[in-house]
């Protein structure tokens, strides 16, 4: 309490330093000192720091406020938060050097409590590259959907020449990806791929590839799918799973370009795998799904997909549940059952959210929007489209924003800016999948009829 009190005092640092650091032995005060790198002193931590046994106990004796925590089962023990960025201030006051070899002597302990995110921050300040490396790699995966702020904070702190390595580039393209950058995913992919190919690393290739492969897909680079999966079914690659995935994503490409006959014979050799094929059903239904609705047959592309669904929600160990529910509105829309495809939207926003796909909750909000606009619900539509807030998508799926935008304008009133949009939802959606250039041509030939356009 009387360090709150003084906390916003200027004379604070020479209170604690004069009578709390002051009443120690210049050793325990250096020890003091080094301990406030860490967040929590455990006692890894302290053993790490070459701490004296009974430092915490004379921490207090002393007069210095220390908080006393159990972490993990063992006794550790955290300082005021006034009191550790004093101590802090002191130990950066040492040099760079000092600072660095005290976070590289602690990272390994952080590590091996289990905080990973504080390890990486510790092997970040210590400058040890390959060891930040190792341990980005390990739980970026994961990050980069949901804490892609801290992911782009980490790779700004790596030196260009780190940032490069193809296990970075693959984390950044997987990041860009997520955010919904699909165009600007695949550079950093194509390089991942390249430097994993260059240094004989097969497994982390093929991994790369099929991240790759799924920007493409996104950003409409079908042709370039259709090498990438060059090799999938070669010796000592056909039981790598990433390669069987890339190929399905050549499925998709083959289906995209109008290829059917050769897309359903790629799909029936890849289903011979069963295992491996089960774990990429999203992808064959999606291939499916192409060729149902070029048919006139979403009915049944619907009940395979809610059948999918269905599973999902029971089990959804890899986070495919928001996208296959947006591609269940999809095809709710097409046949008519918009009640429903309103429903899925916003179940789909949701788990999206909650799985921190922040392009996938997007793109729902920008389609309920849409189709509140074009019911005449301008204050729920204008809702939504804030919801969706102002990140533009790129490649062929970002037409849902344009589509918004025209839809929502042309409800206002504005003829002018429903007419740009609707163009520009046009142009955005030219090298996509047909479906979508047909579901876009439709609703934009409204929009652009009933606000005079001469197009």
């Amino acid at each position: 309490s009387s360090l709150a009190s003084l906390a916003s005092a200027p004379d604070l640092p020479t209170y604690l330093s004069e009578e709390l650091l002051g009443t120690l032995d210049p050793p325990l005060v250096g020890a003091a000192i080094d301990s406030s790198v860490t967040r929590l002193v455990t006692p890894a931590v302290a053993r790490s720091l070459g701490l004296p046994p009974d430092f915490p106990a004379r921490m207090q004796v002393a007069g210095l406020p220390v908080r006393r925590v159990e972490e993990g089962g063992e006794p550790a023990f955290a300082y005021h938060p006034l009191v550790r960025e004093f101590l802090l201030e002191r130990a950066r006051e040492r040099g760079v050097e000092e600072w660095r070899r005290l976070h590289a002597l602690v990272a390994p302990a952080v590590a091996e409590a289990g905080d990973a995110i504080e390890a990486i921050e510790h092997w970040l300040e210590a400058e040890r590259w390959p060891d930040a490396v190792k341990a980005i790699e390990r739980e970026g995966p994961m990050l980069v959907r949901t804490s892609p702020l801290l992911m782009e904070r980490w790779f700004s702190l790596l030196p260009g020449e780190v940032r490069e390595l193809p296990a970075m580039q693959a984390l950044e393209g997987q990041l860009q990806w997520a955010a919904g950058q699909h165009e600007k995913a695949v550079g950093p992919l194509r390089k991942a791929v390249a430097g994993h190919h260059e240094t004989g690393e097969t497994e982390r290739e093929w991994v790369a590839r099929f991240f790759l492969a799924e920007a493409l897909f996104s950003a409409g680079g079908f042709e370039e799918m259709l090498g990438l999966a060059e090799g999938w079914d070669g010796p000592g690659v056909r039981a790598n799973v990433s390669a069987a995935g890339v190929a399905w994503y050549k499925v998709l490409a083959l289906a995209a370009l109008g290829r059917s006959e050769e897309a359903e014979g790629l799909a029936r050799q890849l289903r011979r795998d069963v295992e491996v094929a089960s774990r990429f059903q999203y992808l064959d239904e999606l291939a499916s799904l192409m060729a149902d609705l070029a048919r006139g047959t979403g009915e049944e592309a619907l009940t395979r997909l809610l059948a999918t669904l269905g599973e999902l929600e029971l089990g959804d160990p890899i986070g495919r549940l928001p996208v296959t529910r947006s591609v269940v509105a999809l095809v709710q829309l097409d046949i008519g059952q918009t009640e429903l495809a309103m429903e899925s939207l916003r179940r789909c926003g949701h788990e999206a959210e909650e799985l921190g796909l922040g392009f996938v909750a997007r793109d729902a909000h920008l389609q309920l929007a849409a189709l509140l606009a074009r019911r005449g619900e301008l204050a729920a539509a204008e809702t939504e489209l804030e919801r969706a807030g102002p990140r533009p998508g790129t490649g062929w799926r970002g037409v849902s924003r344009h589509t918004a935008e025209a839809e929502v304008a042309a409800e206002r009133g504005d003829a002018e800016q429903a007419v740009a949009a609707a163009e520009r939802a046009l142009a955005r959606v030219r090298p996509g999948l047909v479906c979508f250039r047909v579901w876009a041509a439709l609703e934009m030939a409204t929009v652009l009829a009933d606000n005079r356009s001469s197009d």
